[in-house]
């Protein structure tokens, strides 16, 4: 019989390669820039995150040392002692599981970050401006196609959006999101549309 801590090797906590490379990334981000600032995003938030783990786990070490320090007089207190170094060995080792995690997710959207960037270049304020039109031109289409698949017209959340941004954007998404054939064009367009992740990642991949 295979033992429960053989099984549980088995378990990955948190998110899996596929689901940062596309739900994650490529989901949110859409345009090659919107997935770079999406993985500069996650990579921010993971960074972060693994600064306070090492100090947790600085602290966790003290703690474990502090444990096993003290005159022990009688049962009661050996006991006392024993299971204050058992609180703080599963501290620690939830840390470092923590840790392990965090810096695989980590080094994932640093991945993705690095080879996003040498499609991005350089980004000059007006660079920046450029690609994030393009960006939300293609969120707002992807909103609308996912209206016109679901519901069949125009969704508050996304005549909002039309209504928000700048009237040269808005003036080009009209044409394309409240036309008679918008609906059939945009359900090919959102269906087909491929952002190619996976190609993009096969070198760190190894493949």
């Amino acid at each position: 019989m295979i033992g429960i801590e053989e099984i549980l090797a088995d378990h990955q906590a948190k998110h899996s390669d596929l689901q940062m490379d596309y739900f994650i990334t490529t989901r949110h981000g859409g345009t090659v820039y919107g997935m770079y600032k999406q993985a500069l995003r996650e990579l921010h938030s993971r960074h972060t995150t693994l600064q306070g783990l090492y100090i947790d786990h600085d602290e966790a070490l003290m703690a474990y040392a502090d444990a096993g320090k003290g005159w022990v007089f009688n049962a009661r207190q050996r006991r006392s002692k024993a299971i204050r170094k058992e609180r703080t060995t599963m501290a620690l080792r939830a840390i470092r599981t923590s840790i392990k995690d965090t810096e695989r997710e980590r080094d994932r959207f640093l991945a993705q970050a690095r080879l996003l960037k040498h499609e991005v270049g350089e980004l000059t304020p007006a660079k920046r401006a450029v690609l994030d039109g393009e960006m939300w031109t293609h969120k707002i289409k992807s909103m609308a196609a996912m209206d016109y698949m679901t519901a069949g017209v125009l969704g508050r959340g996304t005549i909002e959006l039309l209504q928000c941004v700048p009237n040269v954007i808005r003036r080009k998404l009209l044409a394309e999101v409240c036309s008679a054939q918008a609906a059939t064009q945009l359900r090919t367009w959102f269906l087909d549309y491929n952002a190619d992740m996976d190609e993009k990642l096969l070198p760190e991949r190894g493949e």
